[in-house]
């Protein structure tokens, strides 16, 4: 089982707390279900089995293909890249920033720990939205990339199908409850 550790939790106070609390909590059901590891194993890129994805070593970006049960050994595995080893525990190192114009939810950077989310983005999504933008935001950590112009492959790279996958089980999961 893959369980999930708030190592740092910034300006998530109050009610913003009490919503966070309830999105880890499905991102930690969703993660450990059979419905996201069967959507992860039978997911698509050019017909085959496969996610597209994308990594920045020294400023050049290398094209490569994984199979899906790389990648999702890799998710329920959790070992991010900034030295922590594996130790089927997703660490979390969250911070609640202001800004944002609408479009973009947040960020974070391959190279740090810190997952940052717009407290605008934050109060208007649901908690699948939610599920689906840390998901997202974590898969960063244990080194996956993608584009950052939209393109075609962009939403088969790992970031962004995970994150995708994670939000529909989790609303099949909130509709269940």
């Amino acid at each position: 089982m893959t369980s999930i550790k708030l190592q740092q939790v910034s300006n998530y106070l109050d009610s913003r707390l009490n919503k966070l609390t309830k999105v880890i909590a499905f991102m930690e059901e969703v993660i450990n279900s059979e419905k996201f590891k069967e959507q992860i194993l039978g997911f698509q890129h050019n017909g085959e089995n496969t996610f597209f994805y994308r990594k920045n070593i020294w400023g050049n970006y290398i094209d490569h293909v994984y199979k899906n049960s790389e990648v999702y050994e890799m998710v329920i595995m959790a070992k991010e890249e900034y030295g922590n080893v594996q130790n089927n525990v997703i660490d979390l190192y969250l911070e609640l920033i202001n800004g944002s114009d609408g479009s973009v939810i947040g960020f974070g950077r391959p190279e740090e720990k810190e997952v940052y989310t717009y407290s605008k983005m934050f109060d208007i999504m649901t908690i699948p939205e939610l599920v689906n933008h840390y998901v997202h935001e974590w898969t960063h950590k244990i080194g996956f990339d993608h584009s950052y112009s939209r393109n075609a492959k962009r939403n088969y790279s790992v970031p962004y199908a995970v994150g995708n996958i994670a939000e529909s089980v989790a609303d099949g999961i909130l509709n269940q409850h």
